[in-house]
């Protein structure tokens, strides 16, 4: 292995660690939250912080560490002897609503968060250094969505000198150039859809479906042409499953329209954990919605295993939902100890599965980019690459 291959693979065990530990972090803090956790969570803020700096691109880390900042700001206010920390704080938590301006937990978690723990001059600055005012308002729009953040949005931006009147009109204006943009974009889709159309089963959302970034307003435009959704054997929605942009709300959105996830062969679930943008509550909504992973040749445990964005929490739900590991002499195991994501917990967690750790390969295979000869187990591939490693 090359000196880039094990920065590489070191680069992944490190991000992966620190995604699981946000998530076990999480999982404390809404248990607690539940009442079924008694004793306080410690939470280290330095620690969080470094988090936030180091992975500035990463939506998961930025997201829930937006989401432990905030409940740490909400039972401990930080001190004025914490000025530094509460100001370093602060220029991520902006600069994370920059990065991801229309990801609404992270900017909800953000805000909130800002408002808890800034003074008004501490807010003020930090806003005009780091924050535009087209930013301020494309987030307040957004906020409108939920009465209480916008009311509190509202109070924050008149630090800012600007009273709810002048905001509102604000939003006015960039709502109105918002509609003028997206017409724009549509007439312009159409026209490269029908440069581009290849076959009279392709639609245009099939089309949309695969443009990266999804603009999310005019996915609900999209969503009123539902009956076009299921038309051919390859949906709309597996090209959504597909798409890197792909948001909980997205999903949700769709199961509320009754688009059908049950669809034979190779189904959106498959396309879901094959696409390094996917989330634990993507994969639960899809299963408590039917979705069918019951093929005969490929799970989406397999598909999962070949992530590198693969967390425990995922492997955990579709174990409780039960699959087949052992398809075809070769088994989800053999693909996960190839994965530069695994960890300790991941393979305890298939331990109590019927996953076999001897199965062998009954013909030549290529795994993450390797031939593996006929009798590979996933033992032997897991020594390999620690070997490779150390």
């Amino acid at each position: 292995m090359s000196d880039k291959e094990k920065d590489n693979l070191e680069t992944n065990q490190i991000t992966n660690n620190t995604k699981n530990y946000l998530q076990k972090l999480r999982n404390l803090i809404e248990e607690k939250d539940k009442g079924k956790i008694n004793e306080p969570i410690q939470i280290d803020i330095p620690m969080i912080l470094e988090f936030m700096k180091s992975f500035p691109t990463d939506e998961f880390i930025q997201e829930n560490s937006c989401f432990a900042l905030r409940k740490f700001s909400e039972t401990k206010k930080i001190e004025n002897t914490l000025d530094l920390i509460t100001s370093n704080a602060i220029e991520l938590l902006l600069k994370a609503m920059n990065n991801f301006p229309r990801k609404y937990p992270l900017q909800y978690q953000s805000f909130l968060t800002i408002i808890n723990i800034g003074n008004e001059n501490e807010i003020k600055k930090q806003i005009e250094q780091n924050f535009g005012s087209d930013s301020i308002i494309s987030t307040m729009i957004l906020f409108q969505q939920e009465k209480q953040l916008y009311s509190k949005g509202i109070e924050a931006l008149e630090v800012l000198g600007l009273n709810q009147k002048e905001i509102e009109t604000k939003i006015k204006a960039k709502k109105k150039n918002l509609k003028k943009k997206r017409k724009e974009r549509m007439s312009k889709l159409k026209e490269e859809y029908q440069k581009s159309k290849t076959s009279k089963k392709d639609t245009l959302l099939h089309f949309f479906s695969k443009q990266e970034p999804i603009d999310f307003q005019l996915f609900h435009i999209f969503l009123k042409k539902k009956n076009q959704w299921n038309k051919q054997d390859c949906s709309p929605v597996h090209y959504l499953c597909r798409n890197k942009s792909i948001r909980f709300e997205m999903i949700k959105l769709l199961i509320e329209i009754g688009a059908n996830f049950k669809l034979s062969g190779y189904t959106p679930i498959h396309d879901l954990c094959e696409n390094e943008s996917i989330t634990k509550e993507m994969i639960q909504i899809l299963l408590d919605n039917g979705a069918d992973f019951h093929i005969q040749k490929y799970s989406p445990l397999h598909c999962l295993c070949k992530n590198k964005s693969i967390t425990a929490d995922m492997i955990r739900i579709l174990v409780n939902k039960g699959v087949n590991f052992n398809l075809q002499k070769w088994s989800p195991l053999h693909l996960l100890c190839k994965n530069p994501s695994i960890t300790e917990e991941m393979i305890n967690i298939l331990k109590g599965t019927f996953a076999d750790f001897n199965l062998k390969i009954d013909y030549e295979s290529f795994l993450g980019g390797q031939k593996c000869p006929q009798g590979t187990t996933p033992k032997d591939l897991l020594e390999d690459s620690l070997k490779k490693l150390f």
